[in-house]
This record gives C-alpha cells, sequence and structure tokens, in this order.
C-alpha cells in the first residue's frame, strides 16, 4: 500500500506548482529521475528540470519524478508502506529505468536510503533482470564515478543535453543485459560491472577510459525553468542558465573544473526567454554569472519589468548588477570571501584585494540589512595567522556593515579533478579548533553570527569525494569499515581512481 502520509505530501506540493512539462501517460519506456534530497531543494534544482523535460520530449518515453521523503512521510515508510513516484504516484519498481540526479557527494547515503525504501538491493550486483536498471549522472559521479560504482548498473559521464536521449531510447526491446553491453561502447556512459579493476598503490582502479559528454551548443539553446514553486528555495522565480563553467578557476572548485570549456548564453537567447517569463521573479544560474559581458545591458533593459536575483555574485562584479540586486527588493548580500588574508586567497586562486572587499561591503551596507559571507577553513597552505586575521577581518566588516553579518564556515574538501585533488582533509580536531578560534573572534561583536558545517559532515563528503568502490560498498552497509586514511591523507600514489578520465580526454577519445 502506498503511504497515504507521501501522496498528501505530494498532492500539497503538486497543487504549489505551476509546471510546463507532465510525463505522458502513455510510453515504451518509463523513467523516474529522482534527486536525492527534499522537494524543496530538489525543484530549486535546474539541471534537475532540464534532464525532465529532454527525457519527457524524447519519443516513446515518460519521465515521472522522485524526491527524498520529508521526515514526516519516512515513518510510515519504514512500517512497510510504499514509495510512490511524485506525478503519476506509481511505485519505483515499476518503471524500467531509475535515474539518479547526483549535486553532491553526501548524496551517496541518501541514494543508498531511497532504494531501501523502495524495496530495491542498494547494490548493483544484488538486482536480478527483473529489477529496474538503476542509472547515475551529474556533476559528482561525473568527477570520479568510483563510489557510486557497486551501486548504480551505470553511469552518465557528463553533461546530459546531447547523448542521454538516445542511452534512455536505446532501451526499448532490449534485455537490460543486452542494452548495458550496448550503451557500455559510447564513450560517455561507463558500466562499472564489465570493468576489470586492479589494486594500485591501495586504490582500486578501473581498468578502462571514458570521457564527459559535453553540449557544444550552449551558446543559442539556454535552459529555464519548467517548474515554478511556492515550495522552492526559490520561491516563485523563474531560473534562467547563463553561463556553464568559470574562467577563474579557483583552484578548490570542482564546477569550473569539470564544466569546461567556459561557455556564455548568448544575449539574443536570454532575451527570448525573459521575454516570456512566467513571474516577476528571474533568478540567474551560473558558475560565473559576473563574467558574462551582456548581463549588465538585460538587466537594464528589463529592469521595470522584473526583479533579478543572482545565484552568485562576485565581490568584484560590475556596478550594475549589484544595482539589479537593489532594485529586486533582496534582503541579503552574499559573497564567497574563503580567507581571510589576501596571501592565502591568492594561494587557493581567488586574489581578491582587501580594500575591494571593505570598499564595496561598505558602498552596499545602506541597501541592504543583512550580509553573509562565506569562508573556508583547512585549506592548502593555511598557516596560523590566517585564522588569527579572522578577528581584524570581522571587526573591519563590522565598521563597513551597519546590518546583520552571518559568516558561513565550511572544512575545506579536497575535489577530484582540482589542482588540490591530492591535499590531504585536514584533522577533525585541527577543524573544530579553528572554528572555535572564528566564533570567539566574532563574539565580541552583537550584529555578527557564525554558522559551520560539523567537520564530521565534511569528512563524509572529502571520503566520497576522493573514494574507490569500497566506500560505496562502505556506504550501503556491504562492509563493515575501510581505511579512512587511504582517502583522506595526501594522496601520494601515482594513479588515483578517476584519472581513467582524465587520461581519456587528454587522447581525445
Amino acid at each position: 500500500m502506498i503511504s497515504r502520509r507521501l501522496l498528501a505530501l505530494w498532492r500539497r506540493y503538486r497543487e504549489g506548482e505551476r509546471a510546463s512539462i507532465h510525463p505522458p501517460e502513455a510510453w515504451n519506456i518509463s523513467v523516474l529521475l529522482v534527486f536525492p534530497n527534499v522537494y524543496s531543494v530538489g525543484v530549486s534544482n535546474l539541471g534537475f528540470q532540464t534532464v525532465f523535460k529532454i527525457l519527457n520530449k524524447t519519443p516513446g518515453v515518460s519521465c515521472d519524478l522522485l524526491y527524498l521523503p520529508d521526515e514526516e512521510a519516512i515513518p510510515s515508510l519504514e512500517e512497510g508502506q510504499e514509495l510512490c513516484s511524485f506525478y503519476l504516484e506509481r511505485t519505483p519498481r515499476e518503471f524500467d529505468i531509475i535515474l539518479f540526479s547526483i549535486s553532491f557527494e553526501n548524496d551517496l547515503i541518501n541514494i543508498v536510503k531511497i532504494l531501501k525504501l523502495a524495496g530495491i538491493p542498494p547494490l548493483s550486483s544484488d538486482r536480478d533482470e527483473n529489477s529496474p536498471l538503476i542509472m547515475g549522472g551529474g556533476i559528482v559521479p561525473s568527477s570520479n564515478p568510483e563510489p557510486f560504482a557497486p551501486i548504480f548498473d551505470a553511469i552518465y559521464l557528463g553533461e546530459a543535453e546531447e547523448m542521454l536521449p538516445k542511452v534512455i531510447a536505446d532501451f526499448e526491446g532490449v534485455s537490460k543485459k543486452a542494452y548495458l553491453e550496448k550503451i557500455s561502447k559510447i564513450p560517455c556512459i561507463y558500466v562499472p560491472h564489465l570493468v576489470e579493476t586492479e589494486n594500485i598503490g591501495g586504490f582500486i582502479i578501473p581498468k578502462v577510459q571514458k570521457v564527459r559528454n559535453r553540449w557544444r551548443d550552449f551558446k543559442k539553446l539556454s535552459n529555464a525553468s519548467y517548474i515554478i514553486s511556492n515550495y522552492s528555495l526559490f520561491k516563485n522565480a523563474f531560473i534562467v542558465e547563463v553561463s556553464r563553467g568559470c574562467p577563474r578557476k579557483c583552484k578548490f572548485c570542482l564546477s569550473s573544473h569539470v564544466y569546461s570549456p567556459v561557455r556564455f548564453v548568448e544575449s539574443k537567447a536570454l532575451e527570448a526567454l525573459l521575454n516570456e517569463a512566467p513571474t516577476e521573479k528571474v533568478g540567474f544560474l551560473g558558475t560565473s554569472v559576473s563574467d558574462h559581458r551582456g548581463l549588465p545591458e538585460l538587466v537594464k533593459k528589463y529592469s521595470g519589468r522584473l526583479t533579478f536575483s543572482f545565484s552568485s555574485l562576485r565581490i568584484d562584479a560590475p556596478d550594475e548588477l549589484f544595482q539589479a540586486l537593489i532594485n529586486s527588493g533582496a534582503k541579503t548580500l552574499t559573497f564567497g570571501i574563503e580567507a581571510a588574508t589576501e596571501r592565502l586567497r591568492k594561494a587557493i586562486g581567488k586574489p581578491l584585494d582587501d580594500e575591494l572587499i571593505f570598499q564595496r561591503i561598505k558602498e552596499l551596507s545602506p541597501h541592504f540589512p543583512n550580509l553573509k559571507l562565506y569562508f573556508m577553513v583547512g585549506l592548502p597552505g593555511e598557516k596560523e595567522e590566517d585564522i588569527d586575521a579572522f578577528s581584524s577581518f570581522i571587526k573591519r566588516v563590522g565598521e563597513c556593515f551597519e546590518g546583520r553579518i552571518s559568516l558561513s564556515i565550511s572544512p575545506f574538501v579536497p575535489k577530484p579533478m582540482t589542482p588540490f585533488e591530492r591535499v590531504p582533509f585536514e584533522d577533525l580536531s585541527s577543524l573544530k579548533s579553528k572554528i572555535r578560534a572564528i566564533r570567539k573572534a566574532a563574539s565580541g561583536i552583537k550584529r555578527v553570527s557564525v554558522n559551520y558545517e560539523l567537520p564530521k559532515w565534511s569528512q563524509v563528503q572529502a571520503l566520497i569525494s576522493r573514494g574507490d568502490r569500497r566506500v560505496g560498498l562502505y556506504f550501503a552497509s556491504a562492509i563493515k569499515s575501510i581505511d579512512k586514511g587511504v582517502y583522506l591523507e595526501a594522496l601520494e600514489v601515482e594513479t588515483l581512481p578517476w584519472d581513467f578520465l582524465r587520461k581519456a580526454e587528454s587522447l581525445n577519445l
């Protein structure tokens, strides 16, 4: 029996939606697209919405959605009641293919949870021909698929727009075994169980070459929201993608190194979307929004008709973009500063001058009641004086900004495919000590609050980020323990679990 609590939850969310795409009720291939987090997070993800659109526009394919159920629905599911899809209210086991969209490393934990709630064995080796085919994709497995290898039957590497419809359409009329053998020959498709592995330097390494797929005509064909929701993190906003990749290449940033080359949507394509915007609230999305040369003119042209917000703005962005943020009625000004000293910011590839930071904050202070600044601790090259510098940095921010100030602190997590992929993840006790020091430095200013990510969860993220197949088995509870130091310490081995992607791309395969 399908969980009544879950049905009530899905129906409440559907009542708050305006969706221009729905799954067809007749199909040759049925796909369940899963976002392994709650509805408010999943429906806010434009990449997830884009895959939903392109699959439902693929002839013969019907794609429904599933999100991680909210806590209110979990008890009934744990009592044996059934999960169901968002629109068609079908159980996951009724679908031909279940496709997970993965944006964060720690999604791995929720993937296992969702499969168990659906009554589907988490490990690929435990599923038979009658089980749905389980596939994954997204930025995280596209940078290192190995922790997901024991769970997924197949992994789609790279951007979805060009190849995914063909990959899914190939499922029609064939057995799961034959389908996996067929798609394993596609350069951007990785079928882990068909790949031999070897132990090199303590890591399980796949003996294969694969490449990430890219969408090459992105400049003329932007993506925008197909579902607008009252319950989205960006309530009732029309989200428009303006760029993919980033020319800045900060050494810690996964997106700027995986989404390559850098591409900006042409202004004419953006203008066409803005002319048809279904709501007055428009959010611009991109890793490098501030670097889009045509955006200030577009913002100026549509001011008065539309209000604009931005997924992120660099503190050195053009004045016109900040004016647009002011005009939108935004209450919070948000910047990624990363470190409290110029020396360390330069070392990590984000060379922002102190004077620029404080001058911009002071200029914008009259227009915003809230300021949020993001920092990391445990960065490569970080010294004791970099942590000590928070005291004077916070004090000076307080002098420049009149409203409430929130500091968000996250432990640095090394990412595959970045220049920092081999550096160690810092010891938990050291990270806790640094966070305590920053909290103490901020305690003397009443308007300043400090939020931080628990180092233990950042450690989990680091394990999955640089893991091999044993990490996936561990989080699926298939093995009791792993040597965490192998993945958390400095990686001095010659071959890394994700090198098979980089080596293949260097050969232009």
